[in-house]
């Protein structure tokens, strides 16, 4: 199908979902700093291998993976604990990533609902976003799955994401819901490119990688 075709085939998007870390906040590069940290405490090294299986999951669930994949002898509590000083001094000083502020306002001005759907809980998503509560008081509304009880599964699972799409108050379709993931942004910054947040999609009904243009 040629690409005309296909655009005017496409559903009309009215509602957006973003994910937080690593899209609209440049949060992973904080978390990596405080695990390499914590990771030279035990006289480890901090790979990509160990992040990629803590990315997007629930704090005590990433807590866990991180002790067995290190075999370390602390409990889960003790991690936690030990993370969150750091992180208690870096996150209220996050910048947001290019091209996100222009994006929500854009969505927002046109009236366009839009939610978050993170793997935080509420501890670390009132530090990342202190310095940006004007920006993220244009969402509709969060779902924080550590901390949200509807959210059975951390992601990579998409409950965080179904969960956010239901909280819309005027049920939209699955069909007219963006989901827009940082997966790909990580991606093109791991390889050095200077990417802009543009086009990072899930549709909700398929659940399933796609490119979308967002013209902002």
């Amino acid at each position: 199908m040629s690409e005309a075709k296909l655009l005017k085939t496409k559903p009309k998007v009215t509602h957006v979902i973003f994910d937080v870390d690593g899209l609209i906040l440049d949060t992973e590069r904080v978390y990596t700093e405080c695990l390499e940290e914590i990771c030279s405490q035990f006289g480890k090294t901090f790979t990509w291998d160990i992040k990629s299986k803590q990315m997007g999951r629930k704090e005590r669930e990433s807590a866990q993976i991180f002790i067995d994949y290190f075999n370390l002898s602390i409990t889960v509590d003790e991690y936690i604990e030990k993370l969150r000083a750091k992180l208690d001094e870096k996150l209220p000083s996050t910048p947001l990533l290019p091209g996100a502020d222009k994006l929500i306002r854009h969505l927002h001005h046109h009236k366009i609902p839009i939610a978050l759907a993170t793997g935080s809980d509420s501890w670390g998503y009132s530090r990342k976003i202190s310095g940006h509560k004007e920006l993220f008081s244009l969402f509709h509304h969060c779902v924080l799955s550590s901390d949200d009880p509807d959210v059975k599964h951390g992601k990579p699972a998409p409950d965080c994401f179904l969960v956010c799409a239901q909280r819309f108050g005027d049920n939209p379709r699955p069909d007219e819901i963006e989901v827009l993931r940082s997966n790909l942004a990580r991606l093109y910054r791991s390889c050095g490119i200077n990417f802009e947040l543009r086009y990072l999609s899930l549709k909700m009904q398929q659940m399933a990688p796609r490119q979308v243009s967002l013209q902002v």
